[in-house]
């Protein structure tokens, strides 16, 4: 046997039992991970892999024939590799090619706020925000928002990602509204179409899940059109058992006194104050507290 002959044989060996192998590997990572990782490139990288896995079809066929591994192993090859390409193309299809609107270096991270299509249709978009290690290398998603209709937040070029220095802290803004907030806690916002004005200052209600508890906790801030912040001397604690269960809470102005009052409803109760700012806080329920600093 010459030996470019052997080498051929050798080649097709290789490509025979590594390319299911790699494709399969590729899809046992990519399948765990794709949900929750992010770089630069993400889109690129995966749809330059998924090609190769299809293209790679071809020279894995002629290698088949000109292996000198035995029938029985060409065979099983042959066998497992075609339901493998027929899942790339679904995997390809599948993939959620995020598109880029912001980026902002914070705090040793780099943010990054991006959007794909919502799986409700056309025009919906889905809202993440990924952190990401400075280099852009590997990245944690949050999910900011879900738009089932398409009615909210489907124009990318509204959006900004703005640092208060005041409190160090990274504000998402999408249609001037406050989304999430990367912070002390990090905190999501009460969507409610448009926050409550009171004349240069917006109310917003966040939400975080308090670790060590499980309790839902609500608080209430107070920003200028800048998306300067200060928190408000409000806390609402919802219990774990009670989480799945909670009350819709939103915020008004009174419009007589000009008071923000923050009011809980639930599909069995009528609306209810819980919370009134004006002169001073004034809790109305139990689960209400006003925090000393």
């Amino acid at each position: 046997m010459s030996g470019t002959l052997r080498l051929i044989r050798s080649i097709g060996n290789l490509f025979v039992i590594g390319y299911p192998l790699s494709s399969l590997l590729y899809f046992m990572w990519g399948l765990s991970m794709k949900r929750i990782v992010y770089w630069d490139g993400y889109n690129v990288l995966n749809g330059v892999i998924i090609f190769l896995i299809i293209a790679g079809f071809v020279p894995f066929s002629i290698s088949l024939f000109v292996s000198d591994l035995q029938t029985g192993w060409r065979i099983l090859a042959s066998l497992f590799v075609f339901p493998l390409l027929c899942c790339s193309a679904f995997f390809w299809m599948d993939l959620p090619f995020y598109k880029q609107v912001n980026e902002m270096q914070f705090d040793r991270h780099k943010y990054l706020l991006t959007y794909h299509n919502s799986i409700y249709g056309e025009g919906a978009y889905d809202w993440y925000l990924f952190e990401c290690a400075r280099a852009g290398i590997l990245c944690k998603a949050t999910l900011l928002y879900s738009d089932e209709y398409g009615e909210f937040y489907n124009d990318s070029s509204l959006t900004s990602l703005v640092i208060d220095e005041d409190v160090n802290e990274l504000h998402v803004v999408i249609d001037n509204d406050l989304l999430y907030t990367v912070g002390h806690p990090s905190r999501e916002y009460i969507v409610m179409a448009r926050s409550a004005q009171r004349g240069k200052y917006g109310y917003n209600l966040s939400q975080y899940k308090d670790p060590h508890t499980n309790s839902l906790i609500f608080n209430l801030y107070e920003c200028d059109a800048q998306f300067r912040c200060a928190r408000l001397p409000f806390v609402y604690s919802v219990p774990g058992q009670g989480v799945a269960a909670s009350s819709r809470l939103f915020v008004e102005i009174d419009e007589t006194t000009r008071d923000v009052h923050v009011i809980r409803q639930s599909a069995s109760q009528d609306a209810e104050l819980i919370f009134s700012y004006g002169d001073r806080p004034h809790c109305h329920v139990q689960e209400c507290s006003i925090p000393d600093d």
